[in-house]
This record gives C-alpha cells, structure tokens and sequence, in this order.
C-alpha cells in the first residue's frame, strides 16, 4: 500500500543570551588567537596559554548550542557577506545557514 512520505519540519533556531554571551567573547579573543596561531603563542608548543585555551572552549560550547555538526563553519570565522568560502573550508551548503546565524548573532550584540 503506498504511504505518502513525510517532510522533515525544519528547525527555527532561538538565539539565546548564552549563546550571544559566548559569541561576544569569542569575538573579543579573536584578535589575540589569530595572532597566536602565528607562533607567537607564549605558551609551550605543547600546550596552549590560557587565552587560546578559553578561545578554543568558548567556541566549541558556541558550536554546540547552536547545534552545528563538526565539519560546519564556526560563526565566528565566516567570512563577510560578499566572500565565498573556498569548497573545501565549509561542508556544502552549510555556508549559508552559518551566515545567517551570524547575522542574527550580531543583531542580539
């Protein structure tokens, strides 16, 4: 007996405070872990000194309450809205969705 298929709803993401707090102070680390990616890091090589370290955690926590999958873009790291990604820095087509997290992100700041 044919069944009809059923469509996916789609999720309508709510930016909360948390998520803004923590989009707000991955941002004001930013500077200082681009420039520490460059080698001037003070920590070990080994280890990471505790500003890349809460870098790394806040936008990780980030990138789970916004339900992201591992291989989607962080926010944090799209590019303005007239650049393009290369293929092989985003997954598909997530680029767009990211953006649009952004911008709503960025409204809340």
């Amino acid at each position: 007996m044919p069944v009809k298929k059923r469509k996916e709803k789609a999720r309508q993401l709510v930016i909360t405070d948390e998520m803004v707090a923590l989009y707000r102070r991955c941002k004001e680390l930013r500077p200082t872990r681009d420039e520490h990616l460059r080698g001037t890091c003070p920590g070990p090589i080994t280890e990471r000194c505790a500003d890349c370290r809460e870098s790394i955690e806040k936008s990780l926590e980030l990138h789970r309450l916004l339900g992201l999958m591992p291989w989607d873009c962080s926010p944090i790291d799209t590019l303005r809205e007239e650049e393009r990604p290369q293929p092989w820095l985003c997954a598909g087509q997530s680029f767009d969705r990211i953006r649009e997290i952004k911008r709503q992100l960025e409204a809340q700041l």
